[in-house]
């Protein structure tokens, strides 16, 4: 994202954005830092409407709950802009392909009829041997053509092949932005992208989807109990009950914390 903030708003900026780190138990580090800058500065108002659900609610933000709200509101890659330029590049270089494999085609031809055209004016019966030394040198000038065009199809395909390699790094970018590291589920940008993709197709008059909501009961009191490390296994745990019970178009995802969701 890119700030026009002048001096001395982001001065003031920095000033609110410490003071609220310094509430918190995350640590003064560059992604806790943006975290709040953002909030502060109304920059982004999807995270400054989460960040004031929790505050609200007297939440103490952790490094894995500021890394969280970081992945998901800031460092995200806009995965259906990223696929829909990548499409778009692979689409032209296919055009542009196709278009010079067509001039190689014709010049191909072209080159086919005056090299006739050649045999038939050195005929002695023709008499054309002057004008056959004119046709050789368009006929030399053809070649050089079709040389040109052969070359530049060959660049052209391997330039599709590179489009069609990155193409896939994206979607397999894609892919990873979308998922929970920690279950494997998706993460709320996923489930928010596979929740709107089954309303935009659901048919008139059809059954709309099924939604699930799950909370882990006394999370924290596990947390603080047992530790982190343990409660990290417990959601992990939990993921994989999820994803061994959905299956076709079913999404399973981690909402937030030891929030769930399941659309059906």
């Amino acid at each position: 994202m890119k700030y026009r903030h002048s001096a001395a708003q982001s001065t003031e900026y920095l000033r609110l954005a410490v003071k609220q780190m310094t509430q918190h138990a995350a640590g003064m580090h560059p992604a806790s830092y943006t975290v709040w800058y953002e909030y502060v500065s109304g920059a982004n108002p999807a995270l400054r409407a989460e960040l004031d659900s929790l505050l609200q609610g007297g939440v103490r933000l952790g490094d894995e709950e500021i890394h969280d709200l970081y992945s998901r509101h800031i460092s995200e890659l806009d995965a259906r802009t990223a696929l829909r330029i990548g499409d778009s590049v692979s689409q032209l270089v296919s055009h542009v392909s196709e278009s010079t494999a067509v001039a190689g085609d014709e010049a191909e031809r072209f080159g086919s009829s005056l090299a006739r055209w050649n045999e038939e004016l050195v005929d002695p019966a023709t008499g054309g041997d002057a004008l056959a030394s004119g046709v050789e040198d368009i006929l030399r000038g053809t070649r050089q053509m079709q040389k040109a065009v052969s070359t530049l199809k060959l660049r052209l395909a391997e330039s599709a092949l590179e489009t069609e390699r990155l193409r896939e790094e994206v979607a397999r970018a894609r892919e990873e932005a979308l998922i929970d590291g920690l279950t494997g589920l998706s993460n709320r940008k996923g489930f928010d992208l596979a929740l709107a993709t089954c309303l935009d197709e659901l048919l008139p008059g059809a059954a709309g989807p099924c939604l699930l909501m799950i909370d882990l009961d006394h999370f924290k009191r596990i947390n603080d109990s047992l530790g982190h490390v343990f409660g990290d296994r417990v959601l992990a745990n939990v993921g994989q009950i999820l994803r061994a019970n959905v299956k076709g178009k079913d999404t399973a995802a981690r909402y937030g914390g030891e929030e769930f969701a399941v659309v059906l």
